[in-house]
């Protein structure tokens, strides 16, 4: 048994039906349902129908259209690759620049910072040692005088000031002044009696003779201290007769080093002078 399709009322009814139950309708038997009529065309269902072919063109231009836009779309992507590449060079140069500009700067602050630090502690020297040179005068007798040099004998970059304070020849004596724990103070005096003092390459000579007695001492600085080492001693004298006795000839020895140029106190150029 098979549904077939009423032709009065377009239901489905049952093939051995003698009549549609929907209608009424005599139903033709299958047969006569499913022969077609003599001389009619065949017409063939949609699913059995030949489906349609594309053209090569018509491919091939699909092919192009999908080929250009993957170009496009490739030519637009590096494109945006190279908009970034350069965004992020200028990014880059820009904060080298930046830091570059930063960091001249803090040298520029730390530069002026070490120059006023300089100044100060020039100031502080020139002041001190100027009060020194003005103290010492103050505290000489009448009619003696003062001078003064410039030596660093501390090695420490600073020049330290030498004062030579005439006494008399018996009271003679050499006041050493230097900046110390910033502030000047007075570190050390050496007695000048019958003696010269000279400068060497970092150290002083104190050379003391008197009556045919010689003692050169050389004067060194560490370690926060003087330290005098003798470095000749003796009787630099021989007897010789003749008719009246016996007479003494000073034969002293001669200090290479070149002997201190004292300069008056009244000329303080050289102080306001001092390199630091």
């Amino acid at each position: 048994m098979a549904l077939i399709t009423c032709k009065n009322c377009g239901r489905p009814v049952s093939d051995k039906a003698p009549a549609c139950p929907h209608c009424g309708a005599e139903i033709e038997p299958a047969a006569t349902q499913a022969r077609p009529e003599p001389g009619a065309e065949f017409v063939p269902d949609a699913e059995d129908s030949v489906k349609p072919t594309i053209s090569p063109v018509v491919a091939i231009i699909a092919i192009a259209i999908i080929a250009i836009g993957a170009m496009a779309g490739y030519y637009l992507y590096q494109q945006e690759m190279e908009r970034q590449r350069a965004e992020f060079v200028r990014d880059s140069l820009a904060q080298v620049e930046r830091e570059r500009i930063a960091a001249e700067r803090a040298r520029i602050a730390a530069e002026k910072a070490r120059q006023d630090s300089i100044r100060r502690v020039r100031e502080t020297i020139v002041n001190g040692y100027l009060n020194a040179l003005q103290r010492e005068k103050r505290n000489c007798t009448e009619g003696l005088y003062v001078e003064y040099f410039l030596f660093d004998i501390t090695h420490d970059d600073i020049p330290d000031l030498l004062v030579n304070i005439d006494g008399f020849e018996a009271g003679r004596k050499c006041v050493i002044y230097s900046y110390v724990d910033g502030t000047v103070k007075k570190i050390e005096t050496i007695n000048m009696t019958h003696a010269g003092l000279y400068k060497g390459d970092g150290y002083l000579v104190h050379d003391w003779a008197i009556q045919g007695n010689q003692e050169i001492d050389r004067i060194t600085y560490s370690n926060g201290k003087f330290h005098y080492k003798t470095i000749f001693k003796g009787t630099e004298w021989e007897e010789k007769a003749n008719q009246d006795g016996y007479v003494y000839i000073d034969e002293y020895r001669s200090v290479p080093e070149p002997a201190i140029p004292w300069i008056d106190d009244s000329n303080k150029q050289p102080i306001h002078n001092i390199s630091i």
